[in-house]
């Protein structure tokens, strides 16, 4: 069975799997209604690198925004609507071992890691 919930690796490019890091962007992209959108898009995703995907219920990530080391939760259909989950990565790990209390968002997703 393949997995629903899973990190992405720091160093894993698109074509590194039938469903890559790029796969939320590339819906949007199709969903565009103008070069505008498209614009607004790509601009989006170059400044976010997806760290978890979901494809449990509705697609869901969670992402580090590059600008200032955020983790962000986004979710269908809008996925560049998004809610800081963390401060920082660190933060987002500490979430995860439960060193921390766990934001409900990332709570939703992380149920389904294993």
């Amino acid at each position: 069975m393949d997995p629903v919930v899973w990190f992405v690796g720091a160093d894993e490019e698109p074509a590194d799997a039938a469903f890559g890091p790029d796969a939320f962007e590339q819906m949007s992209l199709e969903a565009a209604g103008s070069a505008a959108e498209e614009a607004a898009i790509r601009e989006f995703w170059r400044g976010h690198r997806v760290v978890l995907m979901s494809v449990e219920g509705a697609y869901a990530y969670l992402a580090t925004r590059t600008t200032d080391g955020a983790v962000v939760h986004g979710v269908e259909p809008e996925f560049e609507e998004t809610t800081v989950v963390a401060a920082s990565e660190a933060g987002l790990r500490a979430q995860v071992a439960g060193e921390v209390p766990v934001h409900p968002l990332v709570a939703g997703l992380i149920h389904g890691l294993g």
